[in-house]
């Protein structure tokens, strides 16, 4: 089912008049994003209103999900900022990102278990239990202090105070939001030169699967959205050009290590390719252009 098939009339007309409102949203936050992108992105949120309306009135935790350089973080931005300034709807941005061990814990996690959880990104490299409690918090609007993730350092930068009296929708975001774990069979053979150099008798990709466990009573949520990238390739040239966009005392990666970093998560994001789909309430299919190519509903979820 089309996600833009449901809109009525007068969700296009809304829409419509509000394209001067995205054309200074965009350039207020120097992006180059394209009518099509308005339009999903209107789109998606006419169909999270809808949710709310049908729901119990309480937080309403929407999953976003997406590989690396898919722009899942800023579409979670510009929700945010369409259900606040065109439906008058609070929404907070929960990101797994914040959620890093610190350097310290994974220079610690790396020497017990294996060099390669120093790299942060995958399952068992997060203080799942502390995003748990954070949840639990927001959840019943009780302030919360998240931690701040600085990726320049690599390391947390602090912490802020919030508070979601008065908030609706908490958009959590994570490129493995919604994975997973798999039989140990899947896990028998190497998948990229990484696993093949570096993970060769699978002890790496085993504690990832084990401890992708532990995450799933936080995946819950009411409803999830799932950014769906057309290929690995796509991913690797994303996220070079992120690196290249980046500010030039920020950059720490030439093209041959971003290729390495994206083999870390190459084995969940290809998983989700295939899974996610069926597990998603919307899929979000981009091209190789990053345009969004098209956006389909999922009844069952």
């Amino acid at each position: 089912m089309n996600l833009m098939s449901m809109l009525t009339a007068t969700d296009r007309a809304k829409m419509n008049d509000n394209v001067q409102w995205f054309q200074q949203l965009r350039e207020k936050n120097q992006k180059d994003l394209s009518q099509n992108y308005f339009e999903i992105l209107y789109g998606t949120a006419s169909w999270l209103v809808d949710q709310l309306e049908s729901g119990t009135g309480d937080k309403f935790f929407l999953g976003m999900a997406g590989a690396q350089g898919s722009g899942k973080s800023t579409f979670a931005k510009m929700l945010q900022a369409v259900l606040q300034d065109l439906f008058e709807i609070s929404a907070l941005i929960l990101s797994l990102d914040d959620f890093y061990l610190t350097h310290k814990q994974r220079v610690e996690l790396g020497s017990a278990v294996h060099p390669l959880l120093l790299t942060r990104g995958v399952p068992g490299t997060h203080d799942i239990n502390l995003l748990s409690e954070i949840i639990g918090d927001l959840r019943h609007d009780r302030p919360a202090r998240i931690p701040v993730f600085s990726k320049a350092e690599d390391d947390r930068t602090g912490s802020r105070l919030v508070e979601t009296q008065g908030t609706r929708v908490i958009l959590c975001e994570g490129w493995c939001w919604g994975a997973r774990p798999v039989s140990e069979n899947e896990l028998a053979d190497p998948i990229n030169q990484l696993e093949v150099a570096k993970d060769a008798d699978g002890t790496w990709r085993r504690f990832v699967n084990d401890r992708l466990k532990d995450y799933q009573d936080v995946f819950l949520t009411n409803k999830s959205i799932f950014l769906a990238v057309p290929d690995m390739a796509s991913v690797r040239t994303w996220r070079w050009q992120q690196e290249q966009e980046a500010p030039s005392g920020s950059r720490s990666m030439d093209r041959e290590a971003v290729a390495e970093f994206i083999m870390y998560y190459e084995r969940i994001s290809l998983r989700m390719l295939r899974d996610q789909p069926a597990d998603s309430a919307l899929t979000l299919q981009l091209g190789d252009d990053h345009e969004f190519l098209g956006a389909d509903l999922n009844p069952a979820n």
